[in-house]
């Protein structure tokens, strides 16, 4: 179970962090307010449905492993320390 722990901290590959900084700086560049709040309110969107599906998709890898092992999950224990 380590190595689904290591993808949750591992840092951003190369190519994603300079996507993001090109991204950051269009953003910090763009002076046209009704554009920077329609980006703002679709980011939010999107940021809901991101949570959402990850959610569901770490609840039913507790699901699977607790069939599985017939214990609590280690994913779950971990996820404790946090709630």
């Amino acid at each position: 179970m380590e190595n689904f722990f290591n993808v949750l901290i591992n840092p951003l590959p190369v190519e994603v962090a300079l996507s993001t900084e090109l991204k950051a700086r269009e953003i910090k560049n763009c002076h046209d307010i009704e554009r920077l709040q329609d980006y703002a309110v679709a980011v939010t969107k999107n940021s809901a449905m991101h949570d959402y599906v990850l959610g569901a998709a770490l609840a039913r890898i507790i699901e699977l492993e607790e069939q599985q092992h017939l214990k609590p999950s280690h994913i779950r224990k971990f996820l404790k320390k946090f709630v």
